[in-house]
């Protein structure tokens, strides 16, 4: 806006005269072209072929090196059943070690005391023959084992199996893709992003998953189940006016 003030007589009487400069005009903006959004997931399943046991050792004793000497000689134990039974160097990791000390709460005293030790060790196995994985939990108790942890089912080509769930998955996308621009009257252009998730599913129970016969002389039952890998794709594609 312009504002000019024009005066005129001794009087000094002042003329305002306001001047409104023509607006901008509007530039028209280039319109966003739409978008198609798009999340699937393919699978593929298979029977594990690997098992990763944890087992422990627990030791309680009145002193540290007590405890310590008694998880010691039992996890030695361990370890050299677990090599015998033909497991290799690469597929035994000890996992944990610790001591800490046992404490006795007597309500007449404002402090607790201690009253011993306690040291645990604990070693991750990995066995690659799934026949032998209950055989070997039984070898891991007699040899002095008392703290046994999850048992977790692998893929040795697990990579092979994402290959798969990766083709499924981008067929899954295709069809998706098509599918909207069918029936929703939709001219895709090119894809502008895709994205990949993805991961290992807990195995679900299967009918001719191994099982130990229901006598004393049997090894302990373990069933591998089947176990699911998917990939999710995240697509986004562009819509064409």
């Amino acid at each position: 806006m312009l504002l000019s003030t024009l005066r005129a007589g001794a009087a000094g009487v002042g003329l305002i005269v306001l001047t409104l400069a023509p607006a901008a005009m509007a530039q028209p903006q280039e319109r966003e072209p739409g978008q198609l959004h798009i999340s699937v997931e393919g699978t593929a399943s298979a029977i594990p072929d690997i098992a990763r046991v944890s087992a422990g050792v627990v030791a309680e004793a009145n002193s540290a090196s007590e405890a310590m000497t008694e998880q010691r000689a039992r996890m030695n134990r361990i370890i050299a059943t677990v090599r015998d039974s033909g497991v290799d160097e690469r597929d035994i990791q000890t996992a944990g070690i610790s001591l800490s000390p046992i404490y006795h709460r007597n309500p007449e005293r404002s402090s607790p005391r201690i009253n011993g030790y306690r040291a645990s060790n604990r070693v991750n196995i990995t066995v690659r023959d799934l026949k032998k994985v209950g055989a070997a939990l039984d070898a891991l108790v007699a040899a002095g084992a008392n703290d046994i942890g999850n048992i977790s089912f692998a893929f040795s080509e697990q990579e092979q199996l994402l290959t798969e769930a990766r083709t499924n998955a981008v067929a899954a996308l295709e069809a998706r893709r098509d599918f909207y621009a069918r029936t929703a009257g939709l001219k895709i252009g090119r894809l502008l992003s895709l994205s990949e998730s993805g991961g290992m599913r807990p195995p679900r129970p299967m009918e001719y998953a191994m099982r130990a016969e229901a006598m004393d002389s049997a090894p302990t039952p373990v069933s591998p189940g089947e176990s699911e890998v998917s990939v999710g794709l995240s697509a986004v594609y562009e819509i064409k006016e």
